[in-house]
C-alpha cells in the first residue's frame, strides 16, 4: 500500500527500538497485541502496518489501511419509515461478506440500524485529514 517502507530504520527517541513493516505472512505475530488492544486484524491487501520492537517483541503498532465503510446510505423522505433503510443496510452487510467494516452514525435512525445489524459502538472521535 505504501511507497516508503520502514524496514528495520531505529526508532530515534527510544533506545533499541526499531520500527519495520510487517510482512503479511508475519500477521500472526500482530494477533496478540491485536488482541490486548481490542483491535481485529487489519485485511492485509487493504492495509500496511508498522510494527515496533524491542529485542525482537512487538511493542506497539501503527497501520494505514483502507476500511470499509458500511455508509453513506440515504433514503428519500417520502420512503421512510418504509424498512427501505434496513433492507439497504442488510444489503450492504451481505456485499461485504463478513469482512469488518465501519459506518459513521450521524443521527440517532442511524445508530439504531447499526444496533439492530449486531455492530458495537466503539469509543473515541473520528478525525479526518482533507
Amino acid at each position: 500500500m505504501s511507497t516508503q517502507s520502514f524496514r528495520a530504520v531505529p526508532f530515534p527517541k527510544i533506545e533499541n527500538v526499531v520500527l519495520r513493516d510487517l510482512e503479511p505472512e508475519e500477521s500472526e505475530k500482530l494477533k496478540p497485541v491485536l488482541q490486548r488492544a481490542g483491535f481485529y486484524l487489519p485485511l492485509p491487501h487493504l492495509a500496511s502496518v508498522i510494527v515496533a520492537e524491542y529485542e525482537g517483541e512487538i511493542v506497539g503498532f501503527g497501520t494505514a489501511q483502507l476500511m470499509c465503510h458500511g455508509e453513506p446510505l440515504f433514503v428519500y423522505p417520502e420512503w421512510r419509515g418504509t424498512g427501505l433503510a434496513g433492507i439497504l443496510a442488510d444489503a450492504v452487510a451481505a456485499k461485504l461478506d463478513g469482512k469488518p467494516y465501519i459506518c459513521i452514525a450521524g443521527n440517532a435512525f442511524a445508530e439504531q440500524i447499526c444496533r439492530e445489524r449486531g455492530m458495537r459502538e466503539v469509543p473515541g472521535k473520528v478525525f479526518v485529514r482533507d
